[in-house]
């Protein structure tokens, strides 16, 4: 098996099993239709990317990603919401820019939008 198989199936199995619980939904720019994409939040690296005294949570929203096999691969420009399972308002992110790694995974770096 190939380096970037292997590669391949360990994300993928990252994503079952880490995957968050709400579900985050891509509005292409270019007119392509809305899709919904599995992916794991991942901290922040900075602390002003937290919203300070609420809880909104952060202004830079990181997702970890498969970008391989997406149906319309992720552009800046792009808007990413946020629905949480519970009922509670939706939360939208501009996708800022999409990081992607050698084989095939990648960040997408989000900021919310005011």
């Amino acid at each position: 098996m190939a380096f970037s198989d292997l590669v391949a199936a360990m994300d993928q199995t990252v994503l079952n099993t880490f995957a968050d619980t709400p579900t985050y939904v891509v509005y292409p720019q270019n007119g392509q239709p809305q899709y919904p994409i599995q992916a794991i939040v991942k901290n922040p690296a900075l602390e002003e990317d937290y919203v300070p005294g609420s809880d909104q949570g952060v202004s830079v929203l990181l997702l970890f990603v498969r970008f391989v096999g997406l149906p319309t691969l992720p552009h800046q420009g792009d808007r990413v919401e946020v629905q949480p399972n519970d009922g509670g308002a939706s939360v939208f992110y501009d996708l800022l820019q999409p990081k992607v790694d050698r084989e095939g995974g990648a960040t997408l770096v989000c900021r919310r939008r005011s």
